[in-house]
């Protein structure tokens, strides 16, 4: 985790995905992870317009690190196929945001708009 505004803790998958091992709960000295049971947030995996796949260029790397099926290619989508996000199989770890090579992936609350 990083600073985020107000120096409260932010997730970072640039470095790449959580395992919601909960080593972060236990290194802080703050209240703020509440009881950790169940899934930890309801972040999904989000893929704007700057994905490779609008511009005729083939990748999947995203698909290929998503251990969860939570990202599929398509053919029947796009110029050379589309990733589809089947947001009951994301968990929001983020496997997905470090691999795109054209950070076209975000990890965000589900319905969020990317800002």
């Amino acid at each position: 985790m990083i600073a985020g505004r107000a120096g409260t803790p932010l997730v970072s998958f640039d470095a790449g995905l959580c395992t919601f091992c909960g080593e972060c709960a236990s290194a802080c000295e703050e209240s703020v992870f509440g009881e950790l049971t169940g899934q930890p947030w309801t972040l999904k995996a989000d893929i704007d317009q700057s994905c490779l796949l609008n511009s005729g260029v083939s990748c999947q790397s995203c698909t290929d690190a998503c251990d969860d099926q939570a990202l599929t290619f398509d053919m029947r989508g796009g110029l050379v196929g589309q990733i589809r996000v089947t947001t009951d199989n994301c968990t929001g770890c983020g496997a997905c945001v470090s691999v795109c090579p054209a950070d076209a992936i975000a990890v965000r609350p589900l319905g969020e708009a990317a800002a």
